[in-house]
């Protein structure tokens, strides 16, 4: 399968009887704008509301109200789709032209918020004093991200991924609905990643199948264990759904064009 993507089904609302009766009985001339408007916000595609924070505090509150675990100085939560790490791009690894030319492509715009903006607001809402981001879940994914209140708790978990790596052991998962259906139900591959230049400021991600030991060990490529397995199949909408992990910190977009 070589291009896949992510599915969402928009619904419509049925209006109201009472609405009706009461649109019935005004003028004509009165029915039009009332009819338009509502057409409009109910045709308003469900992409157009993925930022609905208004300010800081209403991101700070989603945040805290998407927590599941705060235990021994660990916490985790549900971050959103879209909402990245930082907007300071150096950080990020990207360059900030490549992140406006995928803006433009998804159509999508841009979170205003980021993690690092909600660290304090966390911190105070959690009566500690301070949160520490330590794993968080790919921009463009909405899943787990595992933070921090302390510096101890951070490091016992940076050391339980750096156990988990030389193992090849898999450990960010996703669950994708596809367009189309991979090769094989269930595969599991070694691969390699490479980075290509394009042009004189971007660069982009080259999934290799084939790869020699020193390539490698030179670290002109970066190996990671992908596994994709096909938990159901819709064959009317010609959809399936997909179960991605991977190893190393591999993104599950680039695990994609490995099956």
């Amino acid at each position: 399968m070589k291009r896949m993507c992510i599915l969402a089904l928009l619904s419509r609302r049925p209006s109201s009887p009472r609405l009706l009766c009461t649109a019935a009985a005004k003028p004509a001339s009165e029915d039009v704008p009332h009819s338009s408007e509502k057409d409009s916000e109910d045709e308003k595609h469900v992409y157009s509301n993925l930022y609905p924070w208004k300010s800081k505090g209403e991101f700070v509150r989603e945040l805290a109200g998407n927590i599941f675990y705060n235990e021994d100085g660990l916490i985790a939560l549900s971050k959103p789709y879209g909402v990245p790490v930082t907007f300071d791009f150096r950080n990020e690894g990207r360059s900030q032209s490549m992140l406006k030319q995928r803006l433009h492509v998804s159509g999508l715009g841009e979170s205003p918020y980021s993690l690092e903006d909600a660290l304090e607001g966390l911190a105070i809402h959690l009566n500690v004093d301070q949160v520490i981001i330590v794993k968080a879940a790919e921009r463009y994914a909405s899943g787990a991200t595992i933070l921090a209140s302390n510096e101890r708790a951070a490091q016992r978990t940076h050391k339980a991924v750096l156990r988990v790596k030389p193992m090849q052991i898999p450990y960010t998962t996703a669950w994708i609905i596809a367009k189309g259906y991979p090769v094989h139900d269930e595969v599991k591959e070694k691969v390699a990643m490479k980075l290509i230049s394009v042009g004189d400021s971007e660069k982009r991600v080259e999934v290799l199948r084939k790869f020699s030991k020193t390539a490698a060990k030179s670290q002109l490529v970066k190996t990671v264990t992908a596994e994709c397995r096909t938990l159901s199949k819709n064959t009317n909408m010609a959809v399936s759904l997909l179960q991605v992990a991977t190893s190393n910190g591999m993104a599950i977009e680039h695990a994609l064009l490995t099956f």
